[in-house]
Formats: structure tokens, sequence, C-alpha cells
């Protein structure tokens, strides 16, 4: 999705890339235009949402989220990655395996330190890419194994979950910013992680 223009835009400037990787681009209702005063594309970002879930149930197996990913890395390059949940997982495997390496990537309570057994079929479905971020899968151990590469910076931003469960929620040496009184899903529409975020960016 382009950015529009609005006053005070000059549409000769380039305007950095961002990609926001979410099933839905709907439930990113902040960060679209005409929706608020401090939005993302107010601030002359131009935001591209993911295809990697097609409008679909995330229910195949994590690496084919994680090619389809790679692939719109490589065609739109951009400056600051954001993830949330699932997706921020996927952001940072990407990041690693990719020749493209953007500024940032931002993950909203991602499950970078592994799904405990407990908790699929009780607070997440028992879904292929789920049993994939298993703590101890093959997936998790390539994740572990790889070294990042270029000089982007990460950054999590948590809310209720990782306030409950930080081992699973947080990654060790990355900064964060955890906001409790937020859901899991209030994390993408939330103003304070907006505001968090464009803090990051801007930076």
């Amino acid at each position: 999705m382009g950015l529009q223009t609005k006053p005070g835009y000059d549409p000769d400037e380039k305007a950095k890339a961002l990609s926001e990787f979410l099933s839905q681009h709907s439930s990113w209702q902040l960060f679209s235009s005409g929706t608020d005063e401090g939005t993302i594309e107010e601030k002359k970002w131009k935001v591209i949402s993911s295809r990697y879930a097609e409008g679909q149930r995330t229910d195949r197996p994590i690496f084919h989220y994680v090619d389809k990913v790679l692939g719109e890395i490589a065609t739109n390059r951009p400056d600051v990655i954001i993830g949330h949940s699932m997706g921020g997982t996927i952001a940072y495997c990407c990041n690693l395996m990719s020749r493209h390496h953007p500024e940032h990537v931002i993950m909203l309570e991602s499950p970078n330190g592994g799904i405990p057994t407990w908790a699929v079929g009780t607070i997440v479905p028992r879904w292929a890419p789920v049993l994939d971020m298993l703590q101890g899968s093959s997936f998790m151990k390539l994740m572990g194994s790889l070294e990042p590469e270029g000089q982007t910076e990460y950054h999590q931003i948590g809310g209720l979950w990782t306030w409950l469960f930080p081992k699973i929620f947080t990654m060790p040496g990355v900064p964060q910013k955890v906001f409790p009184f937020i859901r899991h899903s209030g994390l993408r529409t939330h103003p304070l992680v907006l505001e968090e975020i464009l803090k990051i960016i801007s930076s």
C-alpha cells in the first residue's frame, strides 16, 4: 500500500518503506492513513502490508510463510519491519536469512523464546506453525544457530502475555518495553504502542 499524499508531504521526497508483518491489514488501524494525527504515514513513512497469510488462517508449516516474507523483503527492501506475534518471529528469522537487512526489526509480543508444550491447545491453537515454534523444535534450534548480520537493531514490545510469561516472549540482549495492561491482540492498535514504535524508528 503506497503512501497517500497529505498536507505538508513532499511527494518527491523518498519515503522509507515499512513492512508490517500481520495477517490482516485492517487490524493495524492506527498505522493506516486518516485514523490518528500521529500515524506512521503522516510521519512520511510508506507502509507496505505483508500478504504472507493471503487472508487465510495461518495453519501451514512456518517455513511456508518464511519463504513468502523473504520474497517480500527482497522486493520491497524495507528500512523497518514490524511483526506481531508469529509475524515477529518470522521477521526475525527472515532477517537472519535475507541479504537485505533493515535498520530496525520490531517484534510485538513474539514467542522467540519458544512456545512451551503446555500452551498448545490452551492459549494457542494446535496449528502447524505453532508446533514449529515449540521450545526445542528444529525451527527454534535453527534460529538459535544463525548469527545476525548487518547493522539491524532489534526491539521487543510486549503486553500482558509478556508480563505473565517473560521466558516465552523475551529475547536476551534485545531491548524491551512492556505494557502489562495491553492484551496480546491490542498491541496492534494501541496508541502507546504506536508512540513507542515512532520513537524507535525516529531515533
